[in-house]
């Protein structure tokens, strides 16, 4: 038997992995399955006094008091380092909730299986928690794995430990649930390269007398992240794409650029509040922008320069008015800069040029260009603390070593190849450097003294670094790009070991964002550190005792509907969206002479139809919409503004992404997320004929003539 669950395991994981190649990975994704969360199940409570208050976070902190359902001894796994320590599960009124503990923090794996038995039937339910993801769903009560699709509502979540949530109304009848977990490892699909790391054998799950607290629908699903913001004071944040970041010698400010919206925010760091803002876009010439990237402030902290990339220049900021002094240009895209100690001169460089522009501070000009010889593409620079040397990082040739004094090359350190971006920082004594390389994998510790790299430490996509002030530790922040990595993570710099991977928690889920910090700091009196998210539009940040996320500063206020297509009737007066964050599916009707807005909602929670809407489509003589979600269609009159009917569609087992209605109106048009094309009987709503168009669908568009 265990030979044929690790087989369908593996045919679980392809689908898996097919959901994950969605440019939308991160966000919840559109149902196969609708899952009536109010189902009934044959151990429905129907009265309870205690409301369920565990967030699916990774943190079992608040799992106290809940029975351990089975343990497992430490060093009994089969391969990787995912060690199962304990089991605890239990079933309030509406869902299922597990928690899976381990000897030390998860790592080293792909997908976590839970094999449940509910009712008489036998499930798998296939989720990849390092990645936030909902549960895939297969039914393997004859001995075949029979895809069901992805469980509405189900939540996961690996920090600490791995935690999972999903509807017991995605089992056909709940009672007797029992499961067992396996985690799988390796490279799918076949043996010996995919394979069980560790199991649990079944258990019997308890349904206890606790309820599930009751939520908005007409809002996002609630999520562990909501629990650290820090609401801020300030309205009209738009902070889009927060880099890099620099403290104030004081520690009571932290300085932050927004990449997409040329702008830079300042926040005090006592309360974690943004409290000014400077807009970059007026001190440069280029008509897009400064697109701000690295920046960097003067020992007394009166100065910020800062790299903009797009502009081809460099503005530098007066902290104590928040106002931009003076912008210069370079002859290159700016990549990093860097302040002397003495705070009388900057270098800057950047990957298009050969050169090392120095610029004088006291009389904010520019000074001159230096030839580097043997670097190509420099990308990063640093000074050492006593200002008795400079270095400058390339994606060839190593490190150059400036004398400050006369600017001029005065010596070299050969490095592997190391890539187009990472940061580059000296210890406080100045006689050890450390360099990340993004594109080659590996943060080079290297011996200034002896003029050599002492180690290479193996990290996936480091960019970010931040040594710790006892200089035992070396932070450093990655960039993913939809990569199964921690955000963050730190060295042991006693033992060469990669210890401390720290996962974050956004509080907008339904937003895709993916690995990227580009930016560390210590804060306040260094036991915090703040890591801008460039995809979260906010700050992470960590507590640096528990080594784990303690808050979240929002830079941007996240959208609540999040319109995702558009359309316009026929004479131009309204304009319809369809908003895909809210639990419930519902659309904006807006007025284009007034700008009035009006929200309607699909609330009819026990329909197998409810779900978070996908897309929408209007039919040619303006009178009525067609919604979809995961494998369904509302109908939406327009006259009445109100939704009229729900139609579940036969379609070939993907998950709807769009639809169009062909100009004659007789028939609709739908593409899935396995890229069929069905054709609809507007009529009858049969599917009357598909083809399999593309290798997976995202929109669909009919030509004018309907050909």
């Amino acid at each position: 038997m265990k030979k044929q669950k690790c087989l369908i395991s593996l045919i679980l994981f392809c689908v898996i992995v097919a959901g994950c190649a969605s440019p939308s990975m991160g966000e919840p994704s559109p149902i196969e399955e609708a899952v009536d969360e109010s189902g009934d199940t044959s151990q429905a409570i129907q009265s309870a006094s205690i409301e369920t208050n565990i967030a699916i976070d990774g943190d079992p902190s608040d799992w106290e008091g809940y029975e351990v359902l089975q343990s497992d001894p430490e060093g009994d796994l089969q391969n990787g380092n995912f060690d199962i320590a304990a089991v605890r599960a239990f079933s309030n009124d509406q869902f299922l909730y597990v928690l899976i503990e381990t000897h030390q923090p998860p790592t080293d794996y792909v997908q976590v299986d839970i094999n449940a038995s509910a009712g008489g039937r036998d499930y798998i339910l296939s989720f990849q928690p390092q990645a936030f993801s909902i549960a895939f769903r297969g039914d393997v009560t004859s001995g075949q794995f029979e895809a069901i699709g992805r469980v509405v509502a189900s939540e996961s979540a690996a920090a600490e430990a791995v935690e999972y949530k999903m509807p017991l109304s995605a089992f056909e009848d709940a009672s007797n649930l029992q499961l067992s977990v396996r985690v799988m490892g390796g490279t799918c699909c076949e043996s010996p390269d995919w394979y069980a790391i560790d199991e649990i054998e079944q258990v019997s799950v308890p349904q206890l007398d606790e309820i599930e607290p009751a939520q908005d629908l007409t809002l996002p699903p609630p999520n562990s992240g909501q629990a650290l913001v820090v609401e801020q004071m300030q309205v009209n944040l738009h902070c889009d794409e927060p880099g890099d970041i620099v403290t104030s010698p004081d520690y009571t400010m932290a300085y932050v650029t927004c990449r997409n919206v040329d702008m830079l925010y300042a926040i005090d760091l006592t309360t974690d509040q943004v409290v000014n803002t400077l807009s970059l876009r007026d001190a440069v010439e280029h008509p897009f922008g400064s697109a701000p990237g690295q920046l960097t402030i003067s020992p007394d902290g009166s100065i910020i320069l800062i790299a903009n990339e797009m502009d081809q220049s460099v503005s530098l900021v007066d902290t104590d008015m928040l106002s931009v002094s003076t912008t210069f240009p370079v002859d290159m895209s700016p990549a990093n800069l860097a302040i002397a100690p003495n705070g009388e001169i900057a270098y800057i460089v950047g990957r298009e040029s050969g050169n090392l522009t120095v610029f004088d501070l006291l009389n904010k000009q520019f000074l001159k260009t230096i030839p580097l010889p043997g670097l190509i593409g420099p990308y990063s620079v640093a000074f050492a603390p006593d200002g008795s040397a400079a270095y400058v990082a390339a994606i060839d040739g190593g490190l150059s070593i400036i004398e400050p004094s006369t600017h001029q090359v005065v010596g070299h350190i050969d490095l592997p190849h190391a890539g187009w971006r990472g940061d580059l920082i000296i210890n406080a004594s100045g006689t050890t450097g450390y360099l990340a390389s993004v594109e080659s994998d590996w943060i080079a510790e290297i011996d200034l003294i002896e003029r050599k790299m002492a180690r290479k430490f193996e990290v996936q996509k480091p960019q970010a670094l931040l040594l710790s002030e006892d200089e035992l530790l070396l932070y450093f922040g990655t960039f993913g790009s939809f990569l199964e990595i921690s955000p963050v993570g730190s060295i042991n710099l006693a033992s060469g070991e990669i210890i401390n991977p720290i996962m974050f928690s956004t509080p907008a889920p339904h937003v895709s964002w993916t690995v990227d910090i580009q930016g560390l700091a210590f804060v306040g009196d260094g036991l915090r550190i703040y890591a801008p998210g460039i995809d979260a539009d906010g700050i992470f940040v960590i507590d640096a005792v528990t080594q784990k996320q303690s808050a979240f500063i929002p830079l941007t206020d996240y959208a609540i509907r999040q319109p995702e297509k558009l359309l316009i009737n026929s004479d131009g007066s309204t304009l319809y969206t369809v908003n895909v964050a809210p639990q419930a599916p519902s659309i904006s009707i807006v007025d284009t002479a007034s700008g009035e807005v009006d929200t309607q909602f699909y609330l009819e929670t026990d329909n197998p139809c409810f779900s978070q809407a996908t897309s929408l489509a209007l039919t040619p003589d303006d009178t009525t919409i067609y919604v979809s979600t995961g494998s369904c269609l509302l109908t939406f009159d327009t006259a009445s503004s109100s939704f009229t009917n729900s139609i579940p569609v036969n379609i070939s087992g993907g998950t709807i992404r769009d639809l169009i209605v062909h100009p004659d109106g007789k028939f609709v048009y739908i593409v899935d997320s396995e890229g069929v094309v069905s054709v609809v009987d507007r009529t009858s709503f049969d599917v009357i004929s598909t083809v399999q168009a593309v290798e997976e669908g995202h929109n669909i568009e009919v030509s004018p003539d309907g050909t």
